[in-house]
Formats: structure tokens, sequence, C-alpha cells
């Protein structure tokens, strides 16, 4: 007995090969080969505000601005798996007096705090069995236009030898945001 693929049967098939892997982007994708968006790139180094004791802190960090958005990721390692990490979006480069200058803020005369300015979270990778490794990744996307920004900066929220969360935060490392040649 052969079977015959009906019209119906038919349009669905192609309905469902069509979604499946096609690669197609969405108007919302923040990606830096999407010729649409502006993209952005820096190094990380670390600080004189950062503890004597911290490792060379290295890794790269990209900004994306596109379609009303923009996405910040970072990869990077020498933070010791045992502390806890923040990054913030910055309104100046890290060469300036007060490194990275004041949190960028998408309405400058607004408050210091999201959604009008950029603060990420840092997440440790983990290995197979759940063990935090020494590479770190963050990747946020928040609404608004940020290409302003000069920097990230990545603070100690809790010190690898404490208990408690740091009062005042220092800066660790940080990364100009350069743009990138297309």
């Amino acid at each position: 007995m052969k079977m015959r693929a009906t019209p119906v049967v038919a349009l669905v098939a192609l309905t469902l090969l069509a979604g499946c892997g096609g690669g197609s982007k969405t108007p919302t994708d923040l990606v830096a080969s999407d010729p649409a968006n502006k993209s952005f790139q820096g190094s990380f180094t670390n600080l004189p505000t950062a503890p004597k004791t911290l490792d060379a802190v290295t890794g790269l960090t990209e900004m994306v601005v596109g379609h009303g958005k923009t996405r910040i990721t970072i990869t990077a390692a020498g933070l010791d798996n045992k502390g806890q990490y923040f990054g913030w979006l910055h309104a100046d480069s890290c060469s300036a007096s007060d490194p990275g200058g004041a949190h960028f803020k998408f309405s400058p005369g607004g408050n210091d705090q999201p959604p009008n300015s950029v603060r990420f979270e840092i997440t440790f990778e983990v290995d197979r069995h759940g063990a935090k490794l020494s590479g770190i990744t963050a990747d946020k996307t928040v609404d608004g236009d940020a290409s302003a920004a000069k920097s990230v900066v990545i603070y100690m929220q809790k010190s690898p030898t404490e208990t408690l969360t740091e009062t005042n935060p220092p800066k660790l490392a940080c990364a100009n945001l350069a743009p990138e040649s297309g």
C-alpha cells in the first residue's frame, strides 16, 4: 500500500521544516554581526581600587545596541569563585581619575538605579558536577540605547574571605567600550 501526502499534510510538513534550524533572526536579536546594530567591545584590566591579592582579571565584554535595546555580555577569568560579584555600565573611561566614573544613566537627571542604569549579575561557570570554575559570565539585555556608555566595571559584592556583603563594594576591573569596526 502506497501512502500519498495530502495537500494539508504537505503544508504542515513544510511549515514544520521552515521553523527547524533555519537560522532566521527576529528583528529583536542583538548580535554584533547584524549591520543594523551598533557593537562595542573591551578588554578587562585590574583597577588600583582592587585588593592587591586579586589575580589579574582577564576577559572581554561586548555591548550591542539596536532595536531600542542594549545587550551586555562578559566572559572573563581571574576572580575567586568563593566571592560574589556584579557589574555596572559606566559613563566614563577606565582611565578617568575615578575609573569608569559614575554609573551610566539613560536619563542623566534620573536616579542611579535600574531601569535608568544597567546593573547585571555575574555568575561563575560550573563543571558537569556543579562545582564553580574560575570563569565568569554575564548576559543582560535591557530596554534603551546605551551607546553613550564608556565602560563596564566589575565590583566585589562579597569578598571570598568574608561572610558579609560589602557596604561600599570596591571596583575590581574595568573594560573600555570601543566601537567595533565592521
